[in-house]
């Protein structure tokens, strides 16, 4: 028969190869324990970043409708506010006009009044009288020039006031559109 030869290298007792077995097993329970863990733990990330992911794409959600809302009742309130400034605009426009008509029609009696004391003052020695009439007359030219000196006030400050409600329409309008652009 022939002879077996054997390789040249360190032979271990059966204790020694089933401590190292035992070693080996232990190593790679603890690796696997390990790994487990961090499988779990990435679980864990996950599912907690996706909740957390979902609940803050919730809240912006709720926010950007909250904050369109707003946007669509202020320029609801705009809109209401501009139609109100037109509407006192052309109210103040026909009170103007209407206001301009009468103290232009308050020339008329004021150069009667006034024609008629000329015609007084042309009167010529005893005909030249002070007397009630002229008082009369006197008296209506000022009620009738401080009518008039009211009058021009009121159309100064209707004036006045339209220019500012003009203002305000064009500051109402290019409010509007900055909402209309935020809203798109």
């Amino acid at each position: 028969m022939a002879t077996m030869s054997e390789k040249p290298c360190q032979r271990y007792n059966v204790p020694d190869w089933f401590t190292a077995n035992h070693e080996m097993s232990s190593t790679s329970e603890q690796l696997r324990d390990a790994s487990h863990d961090v499988r779990q733990d990435g679980r864990r990330l996950r599912n907690e970043t996706e909740i957390t992911t979902r609940w803050d794409t919730y809240r912006n959600t709720q926010r950007l409708l909250d904050r369109t809302d707003d946007i669509q009742k202020w320029r609801e309130t705009l809109q209401l506010t501009l139609n109100d400034v037109n509407k006192e605009i052309s109210m103040l426009e026909a009170g103007k006009d209407m206001c301009e008509r009468e103290l232009e029609a308050m020339s008329v009696p004021l150069d009667v009044a006034i024609e008629n004391l000329a015609l007084r003052e042309g009167r010529v020695k005893i005909d030249l009288v002070r007397d009630s009439p002229e008082h009369q007359i006197k008296k209506e030219a000022s009620v009738i020039d401080g009518v008039k000196q009211a009058l021009k006030q009121k159309c100064d400050e209707a004036f006045e006031q339209l220019c500012l409600l003009q203002e305000a329409r064009q500051q109402l309008e290019a409010d509007l559109q900055v909402s209309a652009a935020a809203s798109s």
